[in-house]
């Protein structure tokens, strides 16, 4: 006997509105992971200066985790994983198609840690995708001192202008990536009024690579 049986139709996803997907408001998830203090708030969305716990909150029931409590080795370890993990983030984001400069985009992020800013090189009010280029601004200011320094200009002390050491040049480096973007703007601006900055910032603007403008500055 053959038994009849009735095709049915199998459910497909829910329309989609405009043809875009909707998505979850941040934070609405089964379970919320924030950050408390020695002040006693526990709502937290990046780590604070003064952590104290990390707090899940699932079923309106929140509970909080110790990181002092953990055995010495094991904090350790994760310093390690979360330092190799921030680094590798940035560099992964801006190294350059050959590499060259991995190794000045990692030891720019460990100055960060090491001076205790876990979060200045991912704050930025650009757009996605938009990357700041301070390496360019760095060379034309080492470039300023190096044409500053052969001329045997000196400096509102009366001393001779020296050149910069590559440290001195990650250092503004840093402080370039640290800033916000209206200080950044501003100091900018302001290294703009000297004409030789200026002369040398245009010149490493309109070359392929920064280290090759240096050697043909027109001055």
């Amino acid at each position: 006997m053959t038994v009849a049986q009735t095709a049915q139709k199998k459910a497909g996803p829910a329309p989609v509105p405009n043809g875009k997907a909707t998505r979850k408001a941040r934070g609405t998830g089964p379970f919320q992971l924030t950050f408390a203090d020695a002040s006693g708030r526990a709502d937290y969305k990046r780590v604070p200066k003064a952590v104290t716990g990390l707090v899940i909150t699932a079923g309106g029931v929140a509970k909080t985790f110790d990181p002092a409590a953990l055995p010495d080795a094991t904090k350790s370890e994760l310093i390690i994983l979360g330092m190799a993990q921030r680094i590798k983030t940035y560099v992964t984001n801006h190294a350059d198609d050959t590499g060259s400069n991995v190794h000045d985009l990692a030891t720019s992020m460990y100055s960060d840690l090491l001076n205790g800013h876990l979060y200045t090189r991912t704050e930025s009010s650009a757009p996605r995708g938009k990357k700041f280029d301070s390496n360019i601004y760095a060379e034309a200011l080492r470039a300023t001192y190096a044409f500053m320094s052969k001329k045997l200009l000196k400096n509102k002390a009366g001393r001779h202008v020296l050149p910069l050491t590559d440290a001195q040049v990650l250092d503004f480096k840093t402080l370039l990536e640290s800033m916000t973007p209206k200080e950044r703007t501003e100091k900018i601006k302001n290294l703009k009024l000297n004409a030789i900055y200026t002369r040398a910032l245009v010149s490493l603007q309109t070359k392929d690579a920064a280290a090759e403008a240096f050697e043909e500055l027109p001055f």
